[in-house]
């Protein structure tokens, strides 16, 4: 997360309206909810980066490089090159309910055709992503964090993000099923037999092999539009329990709202992690057992009870959880009994090859919190009657 809560704006009202006194732009301006955080954005860079006063400018109109080009850059970092400004970081900033998805990042790949900076960042004031240009590998690679100013300049100091590559197995290695199931401890549980280990660790490596990526695909209900690879993330869930691990991460779109969603296989469960600017937690933790990794006649079938706890309330009647799924995704119940999909694995499968399931994994995950939701606001009523 990147926190900007404790930067305070001071606001001054003039007729009705608050406007704020831009030190940068040298005038008054309409508060929003974006200008809000461009504005904790520039305290952010002078005070924590130490970004002098005079190498900063806000709203950069680009027809100053460009003739003719319409665009306004949100914020410009400069640095001094034989005595002259040359962009160094190029920020694009949003109000916190934009989340930072391809849309956003190509409106700032638009400014750095035009400006060449060695750094391009954006942020809603609740997350940030930025990148430096290697100028080598003419390629952006992903930080950790916006570098200090001086480290800019001299370009050190700086936190690379690598994407966690997997290493599949290859044929030799299904044949040694004990350094097979070493190589995978403990991601797989010891309660199935070894013909199951073998094909969890198929789809283990259909999910975490990122050679085939799944993105701009889905319908209007559920859109996945990024799959940004694998990454180590830690995870709690409503017990208050910590998952570390690794997942396959993408960006979302369900019903109009953008959600990260994480998938991953540890301790013989598969994970779904969901995020969004008010929540990141497990929404599911569904064991791998005999019972939920069925065989059936051309494969596995991935089963889930509906079993669900919500906070300090603790379970929650399954049944709740099924009618819900009945009412709102009948397609994946059959006889009480949630249906994630069917899984028909080989050796070399990819993700695209299990993008049913991903999609039914995910959709149930979001409807789990849903539920959540709605539990929870009837606990809060019961709790004021």
């Amino acid at each position: 997360m990147f926190n900007l809560d404790e930067y305070k704006i001071d606001k001054i009202k003039i007729k009705g309206e608050e406007f704020i006194d831009c030190k940068s732009r040298k005038k008054l301006i309409k508060v929003t909810p974006e200008e809000e955080v461009r504005q904790k954005v520039i305290e952010f860079l002078q005070k924590e980066i130490n970004v002098p006063e005079k190498m900063l400018e806000v709203e950069f109109p680009l027809s100053r490089i460009e003739s003719g080009n319409k665009l306004r850059a949100d914020i410009v970092v400069f640095e001094e090159i034989d005595n002259k400004k040359a962009p160094l970081l190029v920020i694009e900033c949003k109000e916190p309910k934009i989340p930072l998805c391809n849309g956003v990042y190509e409106q700032l790949r638009e400014y750095d055709e035009v400006l060449e900076p060695k750094y391009i960042a954006m942020t809603n004031g609740i997350d940030i992503y930025i990148e430096k240009y290697k100028e080598d590998d003419n390629e952006f690679l992903k930080l950790e964090k916006i570098p200090k100013y001086s480290d800019m300049l001299l370009n050190k100091g700086q936190e690379i993000i690598e994407e966690q590559k997997w290493i599949r197995c290859n044929e030799e290695d299904y044949n040694d099923i004990e350094f097979l199931l070493e190589c995978y401890y403990p991601l797989i549980t010891e309660h199935i037999d070894d013909k199951e280990k073998i094909e969890i660790i198929k789809f283990i490596d259909s999910l975490y092999d990122t050679s085939v990526r799944l993105e701009n695909c889905g319908n209007d209900l559920l859109y996945i539009e990024k799959d940004n690879g694998n990454l180590n993330k830690s995870f709690g869930n409503s017990s208050g329990d910590g998952w570390n691990g690794l997942y396959r991460i993408f960006l979302v779109k369900y019903k109009e709202n953008y959600y990260t969603i994480s998938l991953g296989v540890n301790l013989g469960y598969i994970l779904v992690g969901i995020e969004d600017n008010t929540i990141k937690h497990h929404s599911l933790q569904l064991r791998l057992t005999k019972s939920t990794f069925k065989k059936i006649k051309n494969g596995y079938q991935v089963i889930h009870s509906g079993r669900m706890t919500v906070g300090n309330k603790g379970a929650v009647k399954n049944q709740i959880v099924l009618d819900y799924i009945k009412e709102k995704c009948p397609r994946i119940l059959n006889d009480n009994r949630i249906i994630l999909g069917n899984l028909k694995l080989n050796k070399d499968s990819k993700i695209i090859d299990i993008k049913d399931f991903i999609f039914n994994l995910i959709e149930y995950s979001l409807l789990r919190d849903e539920v959540r939701e709605i539990e929870q606001n009837n606990k809060i009523a019961e709790d004021l009657s």
